[in-house]
């Protein structure tokens, strides 16, 4: 069973922990109410798992965000579409996640609460998806966070093969 760790970063109000619940339990939940800090979202598919760091978007815990950034596979920026600054902050949660030690290497904006006369704005450097697909999304995400590991793990791989031959205790390694 494969594992992806997502941190959720956007605005007070974007629709975070809505989206994750939704994809997590398959239905909307009524009476969700903000989040305090940092909450844990589990969502499985197919034998994977997402566990997701849902971060609230109050300036109040914005000191603590860094701290669950760490060792993730992906950033993940949630905008309202009908909230036009939701999506001009992306650059200051992009920036937050950038300065935090050992950040992720992908990034990926979902814009929630977009209508079908809407078009998705392109952000430079991170794909944008519509966010209506809440399923589709989180697949998406387990596979760009699957792929990143792969990435890491054969990167780590020759670096220990590498450290493993320089010690060969009976000089006989080249």
């Amino acid at each position: 069973m494969t594992s992806v760790s997502a941190v959720f970063l956007g605005d007070i109000g974007v629709g975070k922990t809505t989206f994750l619940t939704t994809a997590s339990e398959g239905r909307a939940r009524p009476n969700i109410k903000s989040t305090l800090g940092v909450d844990n979202i589990v969502y499985r598919d197919r034998g994977r798992i997402l566990r997701c760091w849902d971060t609230s978007g109050s300036d109040r815990f914005i000191h603590v965000i860094p701290l669950f950034v760490r060792m993730c596979d992906i950033a993940v920026y949630v905008v309202d579409a009908r909230r036009p600054q939701t999506f001009e902050n992306v650059k200051k949660w992009h920036e937050l996640v950038c300065r935090s030690e050992d950040p992720p290497e992908e990034h990926l904006i979902v814009v929630l609460k977009m209508e079908d006369e809407m078009t998705i704005p392109s952000y430079p450097g991170i794909e944008v998806v519509d966010g209506r697909y809440a399923q589709d999304v989180m697949r998406d995400i387990m596979d760009r966070g699957e792929q990143r590991q792969g990435l890491r793990r054969h990167a780590s791989l020759d670096l220990e093969t590498e450290s493993v031959q320089t010690q060969c205790c009976f000089r006989l390694c080249l």
